[in-house]
């Protein structure tokens, strides 16, 4: 009987379950170390959005107010708040409003594009019913416009009752209570400019809930949680805050500004990093500034700007 040859078994591959186990740690491992690389990104990239946006807000909040302070009290060629006078109705120009809190303030001044705009007829200024004949009459000058009107020596400040556009004549408010000297002005008579009045204040968003410094009401920059001012008159070389007494000479201006979010507020990102756990109080131009609890990258930015209308 002829015996057979069995062919051996062919050994079947694959992983076994320790192999398999070990794969998977490995995999795990390294999936890990991807999504905490990932999760590292977003945060870095979070945190350098916000204060990328932090101070571009902090530059347009500074632009806008420091064009303002350095232009207070500017009207043309007068020099002297002393000498200025509001009739009624009309804004107060004796110096720069501001709360004690230095979280709102009113600056007024001429505006500067205005030149080249004079009283023609020189007794008028000072005439009963005060009907200025102007040079050129400006289209957005209307009813409830105020105007500066300035000798170079004083100036006088009212609001238009009336205009006439066919002779170039405004009629302004009849209590004019200072005198203006059409000899003491410069070619072209007593000078005439729009009055611009800007409010500047600290509020909260209803939008999106974050601190936003808005200009006569309206929304104008994102992300300011506060605003401090200092006066330096040009009797004194020290600067300390309102009220101050004499011809102001330069305003130093401090602004506390905050990362803001297009969530509700920065709560949710707050653990992004160190930097955006920024609480607690904050010294701005002397002043310590509470911020509560809200999370969030905060930075303060100064600046000091000769006002124009010191005549230095």
């Amino acid at each position: 009987m002829t015996q057979r040859m069995r062919a051996p078994a062919r050994r079947e591959g694959g992983f076994s379950l320790i192999e398999m186990m070990v794969a998977v740690t490995i995999g795990l491992f390294i999936l890990g170390g991807l999504v905490a690389l990932m999760v590292s990104s977003q945060r870095s990239y979070q945190v350098q959005d916000y204060s990328a946006r932090l101070q571009e807000s902090a530059r347009f909040a500074v632009q806008f107010l420091s064009y303002d302070l350095r232009m207070a009290g500017y009207f043309g060629c007068t020099h002297n708040f002393a000498n200025t006078s509001s009739d009624t109705g009309a804004p107060d120009v004796s110096s720069i409003a501001t709360e004690s809190s230095s979280d709102s303030i009113t600056v007024v001044y001429a505006n500067p594009l205005d030149e080249g705009i004079f009283v023609e007829q020189v007794d008028d200024i000072v005439g009963a019913p005060n009907i200025w004949k102007l040079n050129q009459l400006p289209t957005d000058w209307t009813v409830g416009t105020p105007l500066v009107a300035s000798d170079c020596g004083s100036a006088v400040v009212s609001v238009i009752t009336a205009v006439n556009t066919n002779t170039n004549t405004v009629t302004v408010d009849p209590n004019l209570n200072r005198v203006l000297d059409p000899q003491s002005t410069g070619p072209g008579g007593i000078g005439v400019r729009r009055l611009i009045s800007n409010t500047y204040t600290v509020n909260t968003s209803g939008a999106s809930g974050v601190p936003v410094l808005e200009r006569n009401g309206a929304e104008l920059v994102e992300g300011v949680e506060n605003i401090q001012l200092l006066y330096r008159t040009i009797a004194s070389d020290v600067f300390a805050p309102a009220p101050y007494a004499g011809q102001l000479a330069a305003v130093k201006l401090g602004v506390l500004v905050r990362s803001v979010s297009n969530a509700a507020d920065d709560k949710e990102y707050g653990d992004a990093s160190a930097m955006m756990t920024d609480t607690g109080n904050h010294t701005l131009l002397g002043t310590d500034v509470s911020v509560g609890s809200l999370r969030g990258q905060r930075r303060v930015f100064s600046s000091t700007m000769l006002v124009r209308n010191s005549n230095l």
